[in-house]
């Protein structure tokens, strides 16, 4: 974040991806280690570490998630212009925030559609976490 006007520190870690950007203000013996190359990740993920992803022409996944309660129903704009490109072979995955008020409208907009959509109302638990 580079908040701060000046950093004491042995070893600097930013591992986000516009930290190699960013001027920090370090003493001059500070080992700076910045961007995800430094990323810090369990052993699971050393498997994709030369993963090439293919980026097919047209995509065929597509999700729509625009916060936990999208006041103005932009998620209803966004269906209705998938909607508009009449394509059977994407599928589209819907996830609405526990605050969306616009529920009956977007199943309505999703039960008119040629695309596959799936739809998930995310709700807060008894814990304060999130379910589907």
């Amino acid at each position: 974040m580079n908040h701060l006007p000046h950093y004491h520190a042995d070893i600097l870690l930013n591992q986000n991806i516009y930290a190699p950007e960013l001027n920090y203000s370090c003493d001059e013996d500070t080992i700076l280690l910045l961007g995800s190359r430094y990323v810090l990740l369990r052993k699971e993920f050393l498997k994709y570490k030369d993963f090439k992803r293919t980026i097919p022409k047209k995509a065929k996944n597509i999700l729509v998630t625009l916060g936990g309660a999208d006041p103005d129903n932009v998620t209803l704009k966004v269906i209705k212009a998938l909607n508009l490109m009449g394509d059977p072979d994407i599928e589209v995955k819907v996830v609405v925030g526990p605050a969306n008020p616009h529920i009956k409208s977007l199943h309505k907009a999703l039960l008119h559609s040629p695309s596959s959509f799936c739809f998930q109302h995310a709700r807060i638990d008894s814990l304060g976490g999130f379910g589907y």
